[in-house]
């Protein structure tokens, strides 16, 4: 399932005390400081647009205690979320908030069956289940966590993965450029592992259609499939095709009558 902004119907859920905490320890001054209001540290705007993208959003709600989180007011009742009230419990102050979302997860799948793509926000492995469960009823699942503190079974469990960071440097908002140069720096490890990934995924098409090459709109999905967490803007493109002109160096690639058609160098 791919998004269809024509009949797609959309639910986002956030786990919002995660991803605050996760975000506001990117920044190493205000993750040491005790707030009785926490600093605004999340893009709402940034992240709902990217949701928008996927089709009319029909639930949007939030869980989080809510009392020391007044900065964000304006951001949520511009785009309707529903504010779920969750006080801590408990002498290590949990609130619960995996629990309760799950719950309302499921519920308002098997409620509103009319809606195909759920989005979880927040990385944590408390989601896997959920996601497992929303794939066997065929919904598409996006997940949008930070990076350092994503469970990697959590993000392979979603149809797709984004992390916040990506979601921002694609946004239209200043500073996106900043984002992409910094994302352009990533170890060499990681940039292996993006060749390594796109190498199976044309393989893994070659074999499949027994051909000598792939139409280039084939290779995204099946390295989506491969690894959920795929995304070029975690490596500082803006666009599939810059990422793959930037590695020409391994591709052949000839420009078809409707698309650009991709083969794999001899070594």
């Amino acid at each position: 399932m791919t998004p269809n902004t024509n009949d797609s119907k959309v639910a986002i859920y956030w786990d919002f005390d995660n991803i605050h905490i996760s975000a506001k320890n990117l920044d190493k001054v205000l993750a040491k400081k005790r707030h009785k209001h926490e600093p605004k540290v999340l893009d709402i705007t940034a992240i709902m647009e990217f949701v928008a993208s996927f089709g009319e959003i029909s639930v949007a709600q939030a869980y989080a205690d809510w009392t020391i989180f007044s900065n964000y007011k304006e951001d949520f009742l511009n785009y309707s979320i529903d504010l779920i009230q969750m006080f801590p419990r408990g002498s290590h102050s949990k609130n619960g908030a995996d629990i309760r979302m799950s719950l309302d997860i499921l519920e308002d799948a098997n409620n509103f069956p009319h809606i195909s793509h759920f989005v979880i926000v927040g990385g944590d492995s408390d989601y896997i289940a959920v996601a497992q469960k929303l794939k066997q009823r065929g919904k598409y699942i996006i997940g949008i966590g930070i990076e350092s503190t994503t469970n990697d079974y959590f993000a392979k469990s979603c149809s797709e993965f984004k992390f916040y960071r990506t979601i921002l440097a694609k946004s239209s908002d200043q500073g996106s450029d900043e984002i992409l140069e910094q994302l352009k720096s990533k170890p060499t490890t990681d940039k292996k592992n993006s060749r390594k990934l796109l190498r199976s995924a044309i393989r893994r098409l070659l074999n499949q259609y027994n051909t000598d090459f792939v139409y280039k709109a084939q290779v995204k999905p099946m390295m989506r499939r491969l690894d959920p967490k795929f995304d070029e803007g975690n490596y500082g493109f803006r666009s599939f095709t810059e990422f793959i002109k930037s590695n020409k160096d391994i591709l052949i690639i000839k420009d078809g009558e409707n698309d650009q058609t991709i083969s794999l160098k001899k070594r």
